[in-house]
């Protein structure tokens, strides 16, 4: 049986009543499938190593895929990417030689187009040796480092080609989840 309780304006109102099945929004079930080209998408950015172009297309795709029906843009999903991948960066000790977060949004928004263009080629010319060729061309940049540093102050060797090899393939073997290297 309902109840009605009176508001201070004289208003009747029911208090037991459920909310709608209409305002609930249904949550989205994480994508189980691959897509195409980039492999599985990523919930974080791990900062066990420096990110791949890969990677971060995989985390911006996966807010996008799993905010589908809430109020986050792409616009909103980059935003969310940028502060992922500085933090990262900056965690690897390189936060004073950075770029602006402007330009760290354009190169994500650059990785997005570059998939979106890839995915829109009809079917009947994924067959063509042009096609075939920009898709490894665009796997061989993903493989690539995310580099959001500023480019004059890395050609004072601030960071080396040993730093880039040990932080993208050797700091998982160095550093405990608590950060603290273990041995070197």
């Amino acid at each position: 049986m309902d109840s009605t309780s009176t508001t201070r304006s004289g208003l009747c109102r029911k208090t037991d009543e459920q909310p709608s099945p209409a305002s609930k929004t249904p949550k989205r079930k994480l994508p189980k499938r691959d897509l195409p080209y980039i492999g599985k998408l990523r919930d974080s950015l791990p900062f066990t190593k420096l990110p791949t172009n890969g990677t971060v297309l995989q985390r911006f795709l996966f807010i996008i895929e799993t905010n589908h029906h809430s109020s986050v843009s792409p616009t909103d999903a980059v935003a969310i990417t940028c502060k992922g991948l500085v933090a990262v960066w900056e965690y690897a000790g390189y936060g004073d030689i950075l770029k602006i977060d402007m330009n760290i949004r354009k190169m994500i928004e650059k990785l997005r187009q570059e998939y979106r263009t890839l995915m829109k080629v009809p079917a009947q010319r994924k067959d063509t040796d042009k096609f075939k060729r920009k898709v490894v061309q665009f796997q061989e940049n993903l493989e690539n480092l995310c580099n959001i540093t500023v480019a004059a102050k890395v050609d004072s060797c601030l960071i080396t080609e040993d730093d880039r090899n040990f932080l993208l393939h050797h700091w998982r073997e160095t550093v405990t989840p608590s950060g603290v290297c273990s041995t070197l």
